[in-house]
Order: structure tokens, then C-alpha cells, then sequence
């Protein structure tokens, strides 16, 4: 016999007992925080060999808050191209499941 599961404000049912709402899966990007991507292995695999520039940086510790596209322009040689690049070696990669949430 199937189990009902409906949803409700954000919560799911299962048989009469609360289910607790997963996270919504987020993939890092060209958009995504360059701490989030730091913080990925892959992530920074992918910007060590498509982006040395920003990779090999010990000032990526300052500026995990900016998105890879923020510092584009201070940065020659990495063009819409390179960006487009990079946004499709990312694509797929999940964030970490509790970057960005307070330390205790």
C-alpha cells in the first residue's frame, strides 16, 4: 500500500508523522559566491586550471562574499569566454550543504 505524502507550508506528511523539509539542492556558478566555490574541491580544481589567477590568490580569504564575476574587470584576460567556460565546469556541482551558515 502507497504511503500519502502531501505537503504542507513547507513541510511534508508521511503516514501521519512530519517529514522535515529538505534544502532546496543549489549548483555553484559564475554566480555563486567565491567562498562557496573555494570551499568545494571540485570547485576549486576547476578554478586552479581555468582560473590561476583567482585560484592561486591568497586574497580569495577577503573577497568570499563576491561572485566570480564581481573582480572580472580588474582581471586580464578573462573574458565573457572564459566565464561561460567556467560556468559549464560548475554546472552540477552541489554547494556545500551548510556554506554560509553561522559557526556555533
Amino acid at each position: 500500500m502507497p504511503h500519502d505524502c502531501t505537503v504542507q507550508t513547507g513541510a511534508a506528511t508521511l503516514s501521519g508523522k512530519a517529514v522535515p523539509a529538505t534544502r532546496p539542492v543549489k549548483y555553484l556558478s559564475i554566480d555563486t559566491e567565491l567562498g562557496a566555490i573555494d570551499d568545494s574541491i571540485r570547485g576549486l580544481d576547476i578554478l586552479k586550471r581555468d582560473l590561476p589567477i583567482v585560484a592561486n590568490n591568497p586574497q580569495i580569504l577577503q573577497v568570499r562574499n563576491l561572485v566570480l564575476l564581481d573582480p572580472q574587470k580588474y582581471m586580464p584576460g578573462f573574458t565573457d569566454e572564459n566565464a561561460n567556460e567556467i560556468n559549464k565546469n560548475l554546472a552540477g556541482i552541489e554547494v556545500r550543504a551548510n556554506y554560509g551558515a553561522p559557526l556555533a
